[in-house]
């Protein structure tokens, strides 16, 4: 089995843009061209102490039951945007302008990168099925809410498996009321039941 590998990169058109935008519209500081590069080689090596032989997408691949042909890059940049798995990006600083902590930065990565395996419509068709049960399931709950049913209980299911319950704890916060919403759902039901749901429509 070919497991994928995430790279690091720094997306310096992107930040330059974003940087110059802040400063032509006094939206407040922003990080210094030098303290993004230096995030990056700092995640690289948090990255690559914690996937060590790959257990991060290994326990991915276990839990969804879904791989990637292809390998993932994530572009990091300096504020003002969400991190986002479509196109892969995140940046160092949340709206507020407080830098990511390291466990900030394992939860966001491991999120968006799960948006990817539970999104994958092209090499798994089942995945499609699945998403218009949700709608009709969930229809009373938002899109938002709708799409981090799954990403939460596959989340919560990889990071109990690469720490311990106590310390699992420690990084799932949501702060955005769907996904609060979204996260409520899974603790109700079991992130078992909800993978088990995803996993019987894939072919």
């Amino acid at each position: 089995m070919i497991i994928p590998k995430l790279h690091f990169k720094y997306a310096f058109p992107f930040d330059r843009n974003r940087r110059q935008l802040f400063s032509d519209k006094n939206l407040g500081p922003y990080p210094s061209i030098e303290e993004v590069e230096n995030k990056v080689c700092e995640w690289r090596d948090i990255w690559e102490n914690l996937n060590a032989e790959d257990k991060v997408f290994k326990s991915i691949i276990e839990v969804t039951g879904v791989n990637l042909p292809r390998d993932l890059e994530m572009c990091i940049f300096g504020a003002g945007m969400s991190a986002m798995s479509s196109p892969l990006m995140m940046p160092i600083a949340d709206r507020d302008g407080k830098f990511f902590t390291d466990d900030k930065f394992i939860e966001t990565t491991i999120h968006e990168v799960v948006h990817r395996f539970v999104g994958d419509y092209e090499n798994n068709s089942g995945i499609e099925n699945y998403w218009e049960a949700i709608r009709k399931e969930y229809s009373g709950e938002s899109i938002l809410t709708q799409n981090h049913i799954i990403i939460y209980a596959v989340l919560d299911a990889v990071l109990m498996e690469l720490f311990s319950k106590g310390r699992t704890e420690d990084f799932i916060h949501p702060k955005h009321p769907d996904y609060q919403r979204a996260f409520v759902i899974v603790s109700e039901n079991g992130s078992g039941k909800l993978i088990k749901q995803f996993r019987m429509y894939l072919k």
